[in-house]
């Protein structure tokens, strides 16, 4: 699956980002070659995160993959399964020209052929305000 949600960059290492219950900035990752001793595991899960600033940052970022199946693009719903990639769309008038089935009332799905897909990440960058 290609990642989605915010990221940021830190240290020169990327990391994805979150937030707590009391909305520090969290930098967090399951690589143990991307973790430093003041990092923790607070779960036992072998997910690491730490407290940061969120200028302390040199980038941040979200990512939304999309899927671009014969020339238009799609939301990308789920992991790979027996070859295929699971797209979605908020669009009725796409979804109907592509067979796709009515999930939600304003929401169709299809799985299709991942040799038949391109996925891309669109990424969306977010200012960072440092502080003087």
């Amino acid at each position: 699956m290609p990642k989605k949600g915010y990221f940021g960059v830190y240290n020169n290492i990327e990391y994805e980002v979150t937030r707590d219950v009391d909305n520090n900035f969290l930098i967090m990752t399951d690589d143990p070659a991307k973790v430093t001793n003041d990092f923790v595991d607070k779960f036992n899960s072998g997910v690491y995160t730490k407290k940061i600033k969120k200028e302390n940052l040199s980038e941040l970022y979200y990512i939304k993959p999309q899927a671009i199946y014969k020339n238009k693009k799609f939301n990308v719903m789920s992991n790979e399964k027996d070859g295929k990639v699971y797209l979605g769309t908020g669009d009725a008038k796409l979804a109907r020209e592509f067979n796709f089935d009515r999930t939600d009332k304003y929401y169709y799905e299809k799985w299709v052929p991942k040799e038949d897909v391109e996925i891309i990440e669109e990424r969306k960058d977010i200012p960072i305000e440092k502080n003087r």
